[in-house]
């Protein structure tokens, strides 16, 4: 019987802080074995009420580092196989793009279904959408847990 030789994955999990995405962080971590790297991508871009209003400086992402360094801990924190690498990572732009772009650098993409909700989503667009239809690399869309889902809407 011969060894089963396991080429180490590159592994890109998009993350919002929405329950969401650490649905989808904890399901890379989960899935991912040893040697694998799995890296937390926050696409950030300044919003454009903030920037009209000139309340937050374009170039500011302090926020978004600190969000990736909380979700690092967090999931470091959480039981999980210790030969799996966590790395983060702040991208800047459209998280489809910045997403889309990763894409051809790993072997596999994790995101959340529903990210931050509904207005948020009308606004920049379904980013699972985008890259269901865009990436050549499996593409891994988790839904949150059921209990945080939003009610269906009866007929």
């Amino acid at each position: 019987m011969t060894a089963s030789h396991h080429r180490p994955e590159r592994i890109a999990v998009g993350i919002d802080g929405s329950v969401a995405s650490h649905a989808a962080l904890r399901w890379a971590v989960d899935h991912a074995r040893p040697d694998d790297t799995v890296t937390l991508i926050h696409a950030w871009q300044p919003s454009p009420i903030t920037i009209e209003t000139r309340s937050a400086d374009r170039d500011d992402d302090s926020t978004a580092h600190r969000l990736v360094n909380h979700e690092l801990a967090r999931i470091e924190a959480l039981p999980r196989d210790p030969g799996v690498a966590l790395l983060g990572a702040v991208v800047h732009g459209d998280p489809r793009d910045c997403l889309g772009d990763i894409a051809g650098e790993v072997d596999l993409v994790v995101i959340g279904a529903g990210g931050h909700g509904s207005v948020v989503g009308a606004l920049l667009g379904s980013v699972s959408r985008h890259l269901a239809h865009h990436v050549q690399v499996p593409l891994v869309i988790v839904p949150a847990p059921p209990g945080d889902r939003p009610p269906k809407e009866s007929s």
